[in-house]
């Protein structure tokens, strides 16, 4: 049996693990069918697909965001959507002036300038990103899904900003659309579950 090697993959099952498998079972005799399907039973069998909202994604986006804007911490919004995040940053060098960038494929576009309509309430709708337990939110979107039980439920939007109608809070928030119903999870900045509720 020397060479041969168990791999148990985070996706689809390849062809050069099933491969080394079947040697193995072969060398088990009569018990290595039995092993072979139940071992390839724990194998899950897709990938679902990469969404701004998964752990490896936010992880991405905070590392770029860190090296090429070092200084722009404060933002007015992030806004993840499947496969998109725009997140609008204050300029640190003109602090009425706030971009937005986009997040795709690991990298950043070129600033594009935010209208800001009430200017003069600005400051008080600023909050650092950093402050901001992004690495709660691939939870938030789990428990949007689980307790919102509707029909064809996904997650359509998730979004980061204060919510100045209740105390100015930093707010998560993760829609979820369903076939019939719509539903909306808001938690704090640390991803405590403050309310959800069915639309």
């Amino acid at each position: 049996m020397s060479g041969a090697r168990i791999s148990i993959l985070r996706g689809t099952v390849a062809w050069w693990n099933v491969v080394p498998l079947v040697a193995l079972a072969a060398a088990l005799g009569a018990a290595g069918p039995r092993l072979l399907r139940e071992t390839l039973h724990i194998l899950p069998r897709s990938t679902a697909a990469r969404t701004s909202w998964d752990a490896d994604s936010l992880a991405d986006l905070q590392r770029t965001l860190r090296r090429a804007l070092p200084r722009h911490r404060r933002a007015l919004e992030l806004r993840l959507e499947p496969d998109a995040v725009r997140v609008e940053l204050q300029d640190p060098q003109h602090p009425g002036n706030v971009d937005a960038y986009e997040f795709r494929s690991g990298g950043l576009t070129a600033p594009r300038p935010v209208q800001i309509v009430g200017a003069e309430h600005l400051e008080e709708n600023l909050f650092d990103w950093r402050s901001v337990v992004l690495e709660t939110v691939p939870f938030l979107v789990r428990t949007a899904l689980d307790r919102a039980h509707l029909d064809g439920g996904q997650v359509t939007l998730v979004t980061i900003r204060r919510d100045v109608a209740d105390g100015a809070r930093v707010k998560i928030r993760v829609s979820v659309n369903g076939t019939r119903r719509m539903a909306l999870l808001e938690a704090d900045e640390s991803g405590n579950v403050l309310a959800l509720r069915v639309l």
